[in-house]
């Protein structure tokens, strides 16, 4: 009986362990042959979170444009991923107002005399 315990414990444990390692391999392999497959003109993501385009690629350096006419010199690491097209569209602009605010007159007050619209302290 202790016997079945310890299996049965054995595998709670390890079979999670087993399973993650798996998929982080997956993962990693990813990634890995991402980067292996890099060409210049691509637009990648930096671990520094830049959006960047690939300039020159050497074995294991690259060379990336993050703004016109600027080129940084990074490990092939530090790309994590290609930029989606999600990434790079503009979101919409906001149109609704966070707060009400009353009109001010021309002497910089609301109707109830609060300069700037403000509250009364």
């Amino acid at each position: 009986m202790d016997f079945l315990l310890l299996i049965v414990l054995l595998l709670v444990l390890f079979v999670p362990y087993i399973l993650m390692m798996r998929k982080q391999s997956a993962a990693r392999k990813t990634v890995e042959s991402f980067q292996a497959s890099l060409t210049p003109g691509a637009r990648v993501v930096t671990a520094g979170g830049f959006h960047a385009t690939v300039v020159a690629v050497r074995e294991t350096e690259l060379d990336v444009e993050i703004a016109p006419g600027v080129t940084a010199t990074v490990e092939r690491t530090a790309v994590i991923r290609p930029e989606s097209d999600a990434a790079v569209s503009t979101p919409a602009a906001d149109t609704t107002a966070s707060e009400d605010y009353p009109p001010l007159n021309e002497d910089g007050h609301d109707a109830q005399g609060d300069a700037q619209g403000g509250a009364q302290r």
